[in-house]
This record gives C-alpha cells, structure tokens and sequence, in this order.
C-alpha cells in the first residue's frame, strides 16, 4: 500500500493525505492493518470530529455507513473475480458484504453471512478526533478465499467536509472516475500488514 508513514504511540500508521482527485486533505486519516492471534485488524485514526451515521451503534452492524465518515477495507483472493468489502464508521459501527464481481453482490443477505461470525469492532469519539478498530476472524476470510500469504487489499475512506460534502480517498493509485469507485480490484495492492504485527 502506498502512503507515508506516522508513528503514534510507538505505533506505525499509514496515511491517506489526499482524494483520489489530488486535493489535500487537512487532518489526514491514518491507519493500519495488522495480523493478532488468528485475526487481521484494521485501525484508523484521525484528529477531527467525527460526522457520522445517526443510529449507529459501536460494534454491532449498520447498514449506510459509507454516506458519513467512513473507513473501508476491500479485500481479494490473488486471482480471484471475488471480494470482500468492510465498512467501519469512526465510532465502530460496521458493515460487510462479499461480490462475486466487481458491484455485484454475491448474498442479498450479508447481514446473515457475518453476524455471529466474529466479526469485532469498537470506537471512541472526542470532540476533536476518533479511532476505530475492526477486527475480523482470518478463518471467515479464508472461507472466502482471501490468505494472508496471497491476496490483495485496499484501504479507502470517505470524509465529509465542513459543507457535508464527500471526500474520497484511497491507498492505492485510483484511475480517474466520475463518481469516485473504489470497487476496481484490479487496482488494488499486495496485503501490507504492520511490521509490528508479526
């Protein structure tokens, strides 16, 4: 995954400084992907309030997340047509959803493929910043196809500005589109998990 690195409580981060049309986007989101005890986790972080969904709810599965700042992980299999995507709000509501291909939704039913599944997540809101963490269950990513030794990832998010406006942002290098679309798997990067992590 491409981006500079911030270090943050002994901690390496990744940064998303800019949208996928090239404007600088002041605080940046950071985050990182790490692998804990048969899980791979997702955290970011980020030094401004946090604008999101009404009704979501920390850890529990929320539909819409991605109309409000909002985190998202799309994964692959190497070679696969499949993928998955998570989405985690700022104060750790989620969503998850696999596609067999690129917009086309494999269940009409995710809710029921990944709650009771282990999927974790949890967050903390202040007045001037958040962090947010998903924590998913690699066997339930296996199921899918998608190992740590051979799949690909991308880390994308949508900020809302000061006029509710959305920003779109992506750790990889994001071919033109009007509007932004972050589901372009061919696009997305060997997995990098945290040095930390293993």
């Amino acid at each position: 995954m491409r981006g500079k690195f911030l270090t943050l409580e002994g901690q390496q981060y990744q940064r998303l400084e800019r949208t996928v049309q090239g404007v600088r986007v002041i605080p940046e989101l950071c985050y990182r992907l790490r692998a804990e005890e048969g899980r791979m986790v997702l955290e970011a972080w980020r030094a401004a309030e946090a604008r999101q969904r009404p009704g979501a709810v920390s850890g529990l599965y929320c539909e819409e997340l991605w109309r409000y700042d909002c985190v998202e992980l799309f994964m692959r299999g190497e070679g696969s047509d499949g993928y998955m995507e998570f989405n985690l709000s700022p104060g750790g509501a989620w969503w998850a959803c696999c596609f067999r291909a690129p917009r086309k939704v494999a269940s009409e039913e995710p809710r029921r493929m990944f709650c009771g599944r282990g999927v974790q997540a949890r967050g903390e809101c202040t007045q001037n910043s958040w962090r947010a963490q998903l924590s998913v269950p690699w066997d339930l990513l296996t199921e899918h196809g998608i190992r740590r030794e051979s799949c690909r990832a991308a880390v994308c998010a949508i900020l809302l500005d000061e006029n509710g406006e959305r920003r779109f942002m992506t750790s990889y290098h994001n071919e033109p589109s009007d509007p932004p679309d972050f589901h372009r798997p061919h696009l997305w990067l060997p997995l990098q998990l945290s040095s930390d992590s293993l």
